[in-house]
Formats: structure tokens, C-alpha cells, sequence
């Protein structure tokens, strides 16, 4: 996903760090857009890249 917006964006930092000592479950990897729906009016249908 990162590289996704990497390409997109043209930036290109110089060095990624991952960090791998903290928590990994799914509820960790899943932003809440709540605001965002109520902020825009309801969820946007956007493909970031296709199978």
C-alpha cells in the first residue's frame, strides 16, 4: 500500500523503517474513516489498484 502512494505522489523518502515490535492485529491496520464519511457525506468509491 505505501508504495502505491509513493508512486502517486512522486515522493520518494529515503529510507523506510518497519517497525516490527508492535502490535500487529487487524485493529492496528484499520483506519476508522467515520469522520471522514460524515465529513464528506457518505463513503467514497475509490480503486487504488486493480487485481
Amino acid at each position: 500500500m505505501v508504495n502505491l502512494v509513493f508512486k502517486y505522489s512522486g515522493f520518494r523518502p529515503y529510507k523506510i523503517i518497519y517497525k516490527k515490535d508492535i502490535p500487529t492485529s487487524p485493529l492496528n491496520r484499520v483506519s476508522d474513516s467515520t469522520l471522514a464519511k460524515n465529513l464528506l457525506g457518505g463513503r467514497q468509491n475509490l480503486v487504488l489498484k486493480r487485481a
